[in-house]
């Protein structure tokens, strides 16, 4: 099992034709728009997770998928799902939509996806993001 793609984002759709829509990527940061740095934490926003892989011949299909997040000491899963896989294609897609993700403050999160056949690990992959804040572009209101 070979890792394609590990993409945090905005959101992800499924759209007509069976495509999928991957929305506001996001690099090695997330930026948080905040009024000032006094504004209060934690934030909630709602995240994507994508991941594709390449299965080869020899490898064990997983049967499971599990999303976590780790901080520091903390570690949380944000998603634990049984994988169906009807029939074996050479790429595997986990499109994942995280509601509510909690943000407790600036630093950064490593995002795991760990797919297991009954018990056993068969692949584990991850990435890092950066949190920062991005002071909020208020308009200005129009002369008269």
């Amino acid at each position: 099992m070979k890792l394609v793609d590990f993409i945090v984002c905005d959101d992800i759709r499924q759209e007509i034709s069976n495509k999928i829509s991957v929305m506001g990527i996001f690099g090695n940061e997330l930026r948080v728009q905040m009024a000032s740095q006094d504004e209060t934490w934690p934030v909630s926003l709602r995240l994507g997770v994508y991941v594709r892989v390449v299965l080869d011949n020899d490898d064990a299909l997983p049967n499971r998928v599990q999303i976590k997040a780790s901080r520091g000491d903390s570690e949380v899963v944000l998603a634990d799902g049984a994988l169906t896989i009807q029939d074996r294609r050479p790429i595997l897609t986990v499109p994942i939509v995280l509601p509510q993700f909690v943000i407790m403050g600036p630093g950064a999160v490593t995002f795991e996806c760990l797919f297991t056949r009954d018990t056993a690990v068969v692949g584990t992959f991850s990435q890092t993001v950066g949190i920062s804040i991005e002071p909020r572009q208020i308009a200005a209101a129009p002369s008269p």
